[in-house]
């Protein structure tokens, strides 16, 4: 009797143990997906980031779809793919809406919603070899788009970028690289992107970098530690190409982006909403007041005649209305005229730019964007 009862204790224990033990499904044995595939969206890259380090602290908050949408301002598109979440958060933080684009996405009809693709650090990552999505980009940008790439794994990743083949372009990207911060970066030139930056040294998220680029480029940000292109844009058909090896955006939602980096992402994002747009900009060591002479295009784009139109000058965060300006128009339902903008301000530090409203922009420390009132009876 006593024998049984042992034999039974130890088969109970040994169920037990089998029970408790972890088992593996089949889900858990299958191969990771592959990362070279052309027809689906990766969200996240590989387990590696611009800084060394991996965080899954965004896991769990993946959104889809239009996301922080502002009727103000209109869509900037977001390649699906990387840290496209980071990216979102910045472009919450520097108030823009923002959409996601798939990787097999539309030319044509991305165009009729956005003219700019902004591909986020890692962006590429699974898709270095991808001729089709190569081929996608091509045609975005050739019919007028704007594409700006932030930084990147490795150098085939740069590969998609598009570029006239007689020319040449070599990126390194974080994987080839080591990460900088603090003074990172320096500018010879002032530029529109540049005019909020109260010095030449900017310190900034930065990895990788460019050795060779087109021959029309311009280069706007340097690295410190060798000189090479840390920032540049050429023109490519009817569009423009910019590429950064700054990664503000997994900065940021990472606590590490500087407040002049994202200045100066903020006014890279404006800018390239119309790169082609004449930009003017004044040196406030010169003259502290400048005057500010503008024409500005309005259009009624309501069903009823307007007589007035009513625009506001905000500051470069879009935080704080400068003025107001009203002019007496006569508009018929779908007629513009241009409306001249004489100004001057003191409200502004060291540098500025003026921009009309057609680029959608603010630029550097003191910012134009002309914000129009709802069309009424009498008023755009």
């Amino acid at each position: 009797m006593v024998k049984k009862i042992v034999f039974f204790l130890i088969l109970i224990c040994l169920v037990g143990v089998f029970l408790c033990f972890p088992q593996s499904s089949s889900d858990d044995c299958k191969d990771p997906p592959d990362t070279g595939s052309d027809t689906e969206s990766k969200e996240e890259p590989s387990p590696d980031t611009p800084d060394d380090n991996y965080s899954f602290n965004l896991a769990g908050n993946k959104r889809v779809g239009i996301s922080n949408y502002s009727e103000r301002f209109p869509f900037i598109g977001i390649l699906k793919n990387g840290n496209v979440i980071a990216m979102d958060t910045l472009l919450e933080r520097i108030e823009r809406g923002c959409l996601y684009v798939e990787n097999d996405f539309n030319p044509e009809k991305t165009l009729e919603i956005t003219k700019l693709l902004v591909v986020p650090s890692g962006g590429f990552t699974g898709f270095g070899k991808s001729a089709y999505l190569k081929i996608l980009l091509e045609q975005f940008v050739r019919n007028g788009g704007t594409i700006i790439c932030f930084a990147q794994q490795d150098s085939d990743d740069y590969s998609l970028i598009p570029f006239v083949e007689k020319e040449t372009l070599k990126a390194y990207g974080w994987r080839q690289d080591q990460s900088c911060y603090s003074g990172s970066v320096y500018f010879k030139g002032m530029h529109p992107v540049l005019s909020s930056a109260t010095g030449e040294l900017v310190s900034g998220a930065v990895d990788g970098y460019f050795e060779a680029w087109p021959s029309t480029s311009t280069v706007l940000l340097n690295r410190t530690k060798n000189r090479e292109a840390a920032m540049l844009y050429y023109p490519y058909g009817n569009g423009t190409v910019i590429l950064t090896s700054l990664y503000t955006d997994w900065g940021y939602a990472h606590s590490q982006a500087t407040l002049m980096e994202l200045r100066v992402v903020r006014d890279l994002i404006t800018f390239a909403k119309n790169p082609h747009l004449p930009i003017p900009m004044y040196d406030l060591t010169e003259n502290v007041t400048p005057s500010i002479n503008l024409n500005v295009n309005v259009k009624n784009n309501a069903e009823t005649p307007a007589a007035k139109v009513k625009l506001k000058a905000y500051t470069p965060d879009r935080k704080r209305v400068l003025y107001t300006i009203e002019q007496a128009v006569g508009l018929a339902p779908g007629e513009e005229v241009e409306v001249p903008i004489q100004s001057s301000s003191s409200l502004v530090p060291r540098s500025s730019s003026l921009v009309p409203p057609s680029s959608v922009s603010s630029m550097g420390s003191l910012f134009m964007s002309f914000s129009y009132c709802k069309m009424m009876k009498g008023v755009v």
